[in-house]
């Protein structure tokens, strides 16, 4: 709670701060999940051959 408390510059509920890492934690989830789709994908390129 102290991490959340001292960037946001109030008090953080606990409740508060388990919803914050949930949502940077399913960021980052949909950040490897585009990536991910992006590797995989026949480039523009690729397509033309």
């Amino acid at each position: 709670m102290n991490f959340w408390s001292e960037r946001t510059g109030g008090k953080v509920s606990r409740e508060d701060a388990r919803e914050a890492i949930r949502n940077v934690a399913a960021f980052f989830s949909l950040l490897a999940e585009w990536d991910q789709a992006a590797r995989t994908k026949p480039t523009q390129a690729e397509d033309e051959e």
